[in-house]
């Protein structure tokens, strides 16, 4: 007997989803009889529908004209599917950032995505694309007329690892210096210091809506989101420790000033 894996629903794509269905019911449509126009299997349609199958570009821009959508769906593509491709399985997690109250965020490598230069991005990951992504996402968050409240703790290691040359170390602490002082942001410097009394392994990022959170595990190998009560405790408590630990908002802005200074001049 061969048991087929259940399809794992994707909050980006049933964003989009939504939308395509929202035209099709306005039309009166079936998704068997639009499906049919595509053409693709009534089966995919409904993936395509609850969020469960990525849409490609050539569907949405079928289901566009099929619909009478006047453009609508395809640029919901571009915002919901094209740029769900996050670097590592990122895309679950972006969307619920994107309309999150809080974000948290611990960077024990690099400096904070949401936080990061366009130079420095592109020093980071491995295409243009992959950089466009970054930045769109930014834009998701900081462009919001409610923007979250951003709390990020990165190590002291993180002002000292050059990402590019030094000219764009410069640049994006002089950024973070900036970012430092605004009203939703409250940016801290963990010192030196070993991790493992707080069982810390790695970069971890926290979403809270309507008292609700969800997770970013971050690794080396592919990352993880996570809705789990078991995972997130740990990592809120975590967090609290770390925030109690790290230097406060002043230091941290004079720490970066220096580092600046005195390693990147």
């Amino acid at each position: 007997m061969i048991v087929l894996a259940r399809k794992r629903l994707v909050p980006a794509w049933a964003r989009f989803g939504a939308g395509v269905n929202k035209f099709r019911t306005q039309r009166g449509m079936t998704r068997e009889q639009l499906a049919a126009r595509i053409p693709i299997s009534g089966g995919h349609m409904g993936q395509i529908i609850k969020g469960t199958a990525k849409c490609s570009r050539d569907v949405a821009e079928k289901l566009d004209k099929v619909l009478g959508a006047g453009g609508e769906i395809i640029s919901a593509w571009e915002r919901w599917v094209d740029l769900s491709g996050d670097v590592r399985p990122y895309a679950e997690f972006s969307e619920l950032e994107g309309e999150g109250d809080a974000l948290r965020a611990l960077d024990t490598l690099w400096v904070y995505g949401l936080l990061q230069t366009e130079d420095y991005a592109r020093s980071l990951l491995p295409t243009p694309a992959a950089v466009e992504r970054r930045m769109a996402r930014q834009k998701r968050v900081f462009e919001n007329p409610n923007p979250p409240k951003i709390f990020t703790i990165m190590d002291e290691s993180v002002l000292h690892r050059m990402g590019g040359s030094p000219y764009i170390m410069r640049e994006q602490l002089e950024f973070l210096h900036e970012a430092a002082k605004w009203p939703n942001v409250c940016l801290q410097i963990m010192p030196w210091r070993n991790y493992g009394s707080l069982s810390v392994t790695g970069s971890f990022s926290l979403v809270t809506r309507d008292l609700n959170t969800a997770a970013f595990l971050d690794n080396q190998d592919t990352g993880e989101t996570s809705l789990s009560p078991e995972v997130i405790g740990p990592l809120l408590e975590t967090f609290a420790t770390l925030q109690a630990q790290a230097l406060n908002i002043e230091d941290s802005q004079n720490l970066i000033s220096e580092t600046r200074m005195h390693v990147w001049s």
